[in-house]
């Protein structure tokens, strides 16, 4: 279990709660939604202008690095109607995107996947329209 404070705006929360009865009635998504209202449960939540730019948002660029392999990996954080695993646009839903709703860039946490328990570190976000770029 994550303990660090996780931030998420008014606007992002909002989305998010609106999408999740949905999602829960679907049994393929249950589990995704269950966990992505857990982590919203937990959020701090934060004016939209309060948001910092380092924060995970929704179509935020995020790159990520495994702390077990030292993989890097970008994303574009989405809804999931406007994700597309070609262009590196990944839904809030799955579980790699509700790990890392939230996050700044600097932190660390670790989160089931189904390929079993990853540890990641969020290296850069960039707001929306802004291309991530290692720090």
């Amino acid at each position: 279990m994550n303990t660090k404070p996780i931030y998420v705006s008014q606007t992002d929360s909002l989305k998010l709660r609106l999408r999740l009865p949905a999602f829960a009635e679907h049994k393929r998504f249950r589990e995704a939604a269950h966990q992505l209202k857990a982590e919203l449960d937990r959020a701090i939540i934060v004016n939209d202008d309060a948001l910092s730019d380092d924060i995970v948002a929704l179509d935020s660029f995020v790159s990520i690095q495994d702390l077990e392999s030292g993989e890097l990996e970008d994303y574009t954080l989405t809804l999931p109607e406007l994700s597309d695993a070609a262009l590196n646009r990944i839904s809030v839903f799955s579980p790699l995107g509700t790990a890392m709703l939230g996050y700044a860039a600097g932190d660390e946490f670790s989160w089931s996947m189904p390929g079993g328990l990853r540890r990641l570190r969020i290296v850069a976000v960039s707001p929306p329209g802004v291309p991530a770029v290692q720090s």
